[in-house]
């Protein structure tokens, strides 16, 4: 068998291999409906809301309460250099403690520690410290009274706000896009039965010039143009086939759900999509013109705006002093044994008091170069993407009413267009039979008519996705389409 036709009858065999899988039949509210389940778009926006649960969870760490403690043990050969010059052989200590960030620019440690020492010379065995100490920090100058804290907690937590507000907008624009799908699949539905239905016509002037061609009474030529109109009208049904596998694809590309299905559509009430989309224009047209109005995105800017005032306090503080003052309390307890020296912290205590103040203060502008480019990019990033997106806004709000119009007025041109050459296209043919004009004419006739029809049909779809697109980015203007 010649390879080339082999391939193409595997081919034709594997598109016609029959489904075992049962259709599922589908509505707009279907599409809804298995779009808030588990799928890859859903898991992608579930991501970003953790994203920003897990932001905000780390900038609590700070305000954790930690357990320190450290082990250590030491012992040297040395030799004193000099009699009478004390040298410790083995050393143990221990220190167990719990550190925590109270807040407010305020840190606190509590902890016990133990020292147990001999000298080599033997003078000293197991002399042994145990020292409980509580200790206060206080910063006095970057993050005084818990301000960076604070600010970097609040950062994170709007951080998590705007990526809720972004996953809901990604969800409805999830929706959105597959609504879009449906309604191209409920387009090719009608554009396909328009053009079967021509086809079947075409067939039927075929059958009947045949019949004529056989009582002599039209030419071979004639038969010869109806075939060729006949496998014109196949391949038109065939492409618009062809389209439907597609956006079937795309469906089950993102509704993976629906991907051992064969699809089928519910019946769709076209006059109350109409009616719908009437209602919806007009809604539209009647909003605030505010590029903010009828938008989550508000709530986002909003968000976005308090994040660059953080972004700000929290850089403005990279190149300035530490300054801390540290103050302990402490109770000694010492013996020749480890529960001698904790007894003695209660029965004969050394006290003892310290303050300490502790200052860290760069020499040179490294840092404040670094803050200054800091700063500068947030403020060119902030700006960018506020900008863009007040504009994009703003374009869209404002274009919409005269799409809407210029589409509404091509629908309405196109009936009309269609309505003409339907009582066009049955005087042509009566002429036809008549023998007044040639078969040419006819057949031109009715192409002109099928592409007007499925003009319609687009003009149609046109008008469904640029609402669809607007109310994507709009979706909170009341509207029937807006669910």
């Amino acid at each position: 068998m010649n390879p080339i036709r082999y391939l193409i009858t595997a081919v034709i065999a594997l598109s016609v291999t029959p489904s075992w899988a049962a259709p599922m039949e589908l509505s707009e509210s279907d599409i809804i409906t298995l779009a808030r389940k588990q799928n890859p778009t859903g898991k992608q926006i579930e991501a970003l809301r953790k994203q920003g649960r897990l932001q905000s969870t780390l900038s609590h760490e700070r305000y954790s309460t930690n357990l320190v403690s450290s082990a250590n043990y030491t012992d040297t050969n040395e030799q004193a250099l000099y009699p009478g010059a004390v040298v410790f052989g083995p050393t143990k200590t221990v220190s167990v403690g719990i550190q925590s960030n109270l807040g407010k620019g305020f840190s606190s440690k509590l902890a016990v520690s133990n020292d147990q020492r001999s000298t080599t010379d033997g003078l000293l065995k197991d002399f042994t410290s145990t020292n409980f100490e509580a200790s206060l920090t206080m910063d006095l100058w970057k993050n005084f009274l818990g301000s960076l804290d604070q600010a970097e907690v609040e950062r994170a937590f709007a951080e998590q706000q705007r990526n809720d507000i972004e996953a809901q907008i990604q969800q409805k624009s999830f929706e959105f896009e597959l609504r879009k799908i449906y309604w191209a699949l409920v387009a090719n539905e009608q554009s396909q039965g328009l053009a079967k239905g021509l086809l079947k016509g075409a067939k039927r002037q075929l059958a009947e010039t045949e019949r004529r061609y056989r009582s002599s009474v039209a030419d071979v030529a004639d038969v010869a143009r109806l075939r060729a109109q006949v496998v014109s009208r196949e391949n038109v049904v065939k492409a618009l086939a062809f389209q439907r596998t597609q956006l079937e694809q795309q469906l089950k590309t993102l509704l993976p759900e629906l991907g051992s299905h064969d699809i089928a559509l519910k019946s769709v009430k076209l006059d109350k999509i109409v009616a719908d989309v009437m209602q919806c224009t007009v809604s539209i047209q009647s909003r605030d013109r505010d590029p903010l109005a009828d938008t989550m995105y508000k709530e986002s800017l909003a968000l976005l705006d308090k994040q660059h005032r953080l972004d700000r306090t929290i850089t403005e503080t990279y190149d300035d002093i530490d300054l801390s003052l540290t103050g302990a309390y402490t109770v000694l307890g010492r013996a020749d044994a480890y529960d001698e020296s904790f007894k003695n912290v209660y029965d004969q205590p050394i006290n003892g008091f310290s303050i300490a103040l502790s200052l860290t203060m760069p020499l040179d502008q490294s840092k404040t170069r670094s803050k200054l480019a800091r700063l500068s990019l947030e403020e060119s990033v902030y700006q960018a993407e506020r900008q863009k997106l007040v504009a994009q806004l703003a374009a869209q709000k404002q274009s919409i009413g005269p799409q809407i119009k210029i589409l509404y007025e091509t629908i309405e041109h196109q009936k009309r267009n269609t309505q003409l050459l339907k009582k066009s296209s049955i005087a042509i043919e009566k002429q036809y039979r008549q023998a007044r004009i040639s078969i040419m004419e006819l057949i031109n006739e009715q192409d002109s008519l099928q592409d007007s029809q499925l003009k319609e049909v687009d003009a149609y779809l046109l008008v469904v996705n640029t609402l669809l697109d607007y109310l994507r980015t709009f979706n909170q203007t009341p509207c029937p389409l807006n669910a």
